[in-house]
Order: C-alpha cells, then structure tokens, then sequence
C-alpha cells in the first residue's frame, strides 16, 4: 500500500514538529515554509542552532571557547544564544528547544577582546529564526564595533530585523540571504575593519528592514533609539511582549533581563558576571535600551520618566565637558541627545 504524502501543516509538524499552536494557512504557504527552511538547514553557508548540544558539557565547551578565542565565529557567540534563548524558553513556558531548533547563523564573525574572554570588540551576527507556529521567519541583523583609544573609549553597533511572512522556496543556484539588509549610504563593516562613517542612523530602514535599537558613543555624548510612553497595560501581557522583544536580542547572542515591574531592575548586556558575552549597547549611566523596549511594548514603569530626566542631564554634562566646558543655557536638548521614537 501506498504510504501517503503529506502536505501542508501535516506536512510541517512531521519535519519540524511538535509546532506551537500553529495558525491555519493554506497548504501553499505551509509547504513553502517546509521547503524554505529545508534548504537553510541544508545550506553550507548556514549553521543549526543545535538545542540538544552545544552547553550540556561545560568543560568541553569550555575549552573549545578559548581554542577559537579571539578568531572568526568563537563558539562562545553560539553559547550565548543557545543559554539566553533557552532561559527565554522556559520563562515563556514552552518544551526546550522550540524556538533553538528553528535558528540559523547566516553569518557570525566576531572579535572578543583578548584580554576578557566576554567583551566582543566588533562583528557582524546574523540569524534567522523560523517561527515555531507559523509559516514565517524573522532575520536578525546587528552591527557593532566597540574599541578604547589613548585617551577615549568609542563604540557604536545597529540591530534591525526583518520580518518574512511568506517565505518562497528559494531558486536553484541562488542564495536565500539578501545581502542589502537595509543599509543607509557611507555605512561601516565592522567585520572588514573599513572606518566608520556616519549613516548607521539609517541602518535597517529600507527593504521591509526595521530598527530594532542603535546607539553610538564617541566621548562626545551618547545618542540612540529610544522609546516613548503609553498606556498602562496588564503586567502579565507586558512580560509576554518583552519576552518577544527579549528573544529577537538573544538571537545574536544578546542577554537583557528587562524589568516589568516597579520591584524588578534591569540587567543590562554590559554587567559583569551574568552573561555569557558583555555587549556594550548604552553608556553606564542608564538602561534607555531598556525603556525604549517598556515604551514599544506599551508600558512604562514608575522610575522610568526620572531615569530619563537624569539620563538627558548627565549626557548634556558630558557634552558640556567633551566642548570645553561651553554649554548654552538656551541650547535645545536634541542638540545633546538626538533619539527617535518606533513603535516595533
């Protein structure tokens, strides 16, 4: 007797399954799905998060971080994702591995200063991440730089993302990865060393790209995306969405604990000790990465106005310090902090 073909959803939970409550669709969209993310788990230009190994030997793993420390995709960038994504799961409250199993490195290649094991110098990480539910997907992008000189310390990065709601079975010869991630004009490589110029702003505002988070300093002054105020909302809801937001950060290796709670605090990337990797996305003065996330899922806490307060002075300060001490009374605010507001 003839076995059956399956097709569609069936089709997909019997490659990929157990599916997370997976929405209907067509047949069409499901098998597209199926065939798209088959051929970037079978792309040799692409590497498997893989959920059942990478971390369950510490030691193993261990040692082979500092055998590729310092080079080209150190497999501590891998660890970094499989432990903040697999915290996630279990605080969402879904089985090990349901978000793991669908995530893809389309490229990873970062230098960890030589002397923390844990600070990442520069790089480029891009994953992609199938949804466990539906027929879609969602890239990853972030850019980042971070390095002291004599007298300063300078670092910058950009993180987008790009939702793909109906992935098409990719055509034979060609790659599924669209190199334009959404790049403004004059924009910097960290992972060919080219100088920065100015335009990172812009990054991941084109091609159905969005911004996620930027942020620069270069010892005159710290500026990036922030976010605004909304509405109170439930704060069970509120931590699902930061849970979503907290998940497209640990796709490329980024742990954020972000507080829902006026009895909760921030851990941000930066803080020693908790993370496998101390990303540097805002200053040391506070956590606005943190409170733009609260504002785009629609909540704010009740120090969070203050910290902004404070935040905006001590950046004028710096301003202030970094101009010779010149500061105009009358000088409009923006002039020290530019920052725009996206609700994701």
């Amino acid at each position: 007797m003839a076995q059956q073909r399956l097709d569609g959803l069936q089709r997909a939970e019997h490659e990929f399954g157990p599916l997370l409550s997976p929405i209907t669709a067509s047949s069409g969209k499901w098998n597209d799905y199926v065939a798209h993310r088959t051929s970037t788990a079978k792309s040799e230009e692409y590497e498997a998060l893989n959920p059942e190994g990478d971390g369950d030997d510490e030691d193993d793993y261990d040692d082979d971080i500092y055998s590729t420390f310092g080079g080209t995709n150190p497999r501590i960038l891998h660890r970094a994702i499989h432990d903040r994504v697999g915290e996630l799961e279990g605080e969402i409250g879904v089985p090990r591995g349901t978000f793991q199993k669908g995530i893809f490195l389309l490229d990873s290649t970062i230098k960890i200063d030589d002397g923390s094991l844990t600070r990442p110098e520069n790089g480029t990480v891009r994953t992609r991440i199938y949804s466990p539910g539906t027929p879609s997907y969602i890239d990853v992008d972030l850019r980042y730089n971070s390095f002291s000189r004599s007298y300063k310390h300078e670092w910058w990065y950009s993180l987008g993302f790009h939702v793909v709601n109906d992935p098409k079975p990719p055509r034979p010869g060609r790659e599924q990865a669209d190199d334009n991630f959404g790049f403004g004009d004059d924009d910097f490589d960290p992972s060919v060393g080219m100088v920065f110029q100015p335009g990172f702003s812009r990054d991941h505002t084109s091609n159905d790209w969005f911004p996620f988070s930027w942020g620069e300093y270069d010892g005159f002054g710290i500026n990036g995306l922030d976010g605004p105020r909304w509405k109170k909302i439930d704060v069970a809801f509120r931590r699902m969405l930061v849970l979503t937001t907290s998940l497209i950060l640990a796709c490329v290796g980024i742990g954020y604990q972000i507080a829902c709670a006026d009895s909760e605090r921030d851990f941000a990337p930066h803080e020693s000790g908790r993370w496998k990797l101390q990303w540097m996305l805002e200053g040391l003065a506070g956590n606005w990465v943190a409170r733009g996330i609260r504002g785009a899922c629609g909540f704010q806490l009740s120090r969070d106005s203050e910290d902004a307060d404070k935040l905006k002075r001590v950046r004028k300060e710096e301003a202030s310090v970094a101009n010779g001490g010149d500061d105009d009374p009358n000088m409009p605010d923006e002039v020290y902090m530019r920052a725009y507001a996206r609700r994701w």
